[in-house]
C-alpha cells in the first residue's frame, strides 16, 4: 500500500521480488503513474537501460513530465474532460476526478481567492444542465493561478524525468510532491 510515485514502484518490485504493484489513492490522483515507469528508467536495474526500447509514444510522456505537477494535472483535468464528451457519465463522478486531478493545486494554493473561486464551482455547479462547461471553468481557474505563480516565480522548474538522482522516497517524485514545483505557496 502507499505507492505514490514510480520511484516506490521500483522500490517495491526489488524489495518484495513480486511480479507487480498496485496502487489505489496515488492512481486516481495520477493515472499515468505507471505509464511513467515507461520512460523513467529503474535505478535498480542493470541491463543497460534497454527495457524502454520498446516505446512508441515515450516522448509524449517525456514531455508531460517535464511540466511541473500542476501543469501536469491541469492538461490530465483537460483530457478527462474530453473523455467525458465522449463518454457521458454522472457529474458528481467527473467533480470527484477533477477534486482529485487537482487536489495538489487546492492545497498548494489554498490562499488563493481563485482557487477558493474553483473549489466553489466544482462543488455547486451554478448551471444545473450545463454543469460540464463549469467544471471546464474550474480548470481554467486552477490553470490561471498556476500561470500567475509561475509568473511570479513562486513555482519551481520541474525536476528532470530522467534524473539519477533517487533520494528520499517523495524527494525526487515529479508525481506527486508539491514542494516538487512550488517553493512558497502562501506568498499568494
Amino acid at each position: 500500500g502507499g505507492i505514490a510515485n514510480i520511484k516506490e514502484v521500483y522500490d517495491c518490485l526489488h524489495a518484495t521480488q513480486v511480479d507487480g504493484v498496485m496502487s489505489s489513492e496515488a492512481i486516481l490522483e495520477n493515472p499515468s503513474l505507471f505509464a511513467q515507469a515507461l520512460c523513467i528508467p529503474d535505478p535498480n536495474d542493470n541491463s543497460n537501460g534497454n527495457n524502454n526500447s520498446s516505446v512508441t509514444n515515450g516522448d509524449a510522456i517525456i514531455s508531460t513530465l517535464k511540466k511541473n505537477l500542476h501543469q501536469r494535472q491541469i492538461q490530465l483535468s483537460y483530457e478527462y474532460m474530453e473523455f467525458v464528451k465522449l463518454y457521458p457519465t454522472h457529474k458528481s463522478n467527473v467533480r470527484a476526478h477533477i477534486n482529485k486531478f487537482l487536489y495538489s493545486s487546492f492545497a498548494a494554493f489554498a490562499s488563493h481567492p481563485t482557487i477558493n473561486q474553483a473549489r466553489s464551482l466544482l462543488n455547486t455547479p451554478k448551471k444545473k444542465d450545463l454543469w460540464y462547461d463549469d467544471y471546464v471553468k474550474v480548470i481554467d481557474l486552477v490553470d490561471a493561478v498556476v500561470k500567475e505563480m509561475q509568473q511570479r516565480k513562486i513555482l519551481r522548474p520541474p525536476a528532470a524525468p530522467h534524473s539519477n538522482n533517487h533520494g528520499n522516497s517523495r524527494s525526487n517524485d515529479n508525481t506527486r510532491d508539491s514542494s516538487s514545483s512550488v517553493t512558497d505557496a502562501t506568498a499568494a
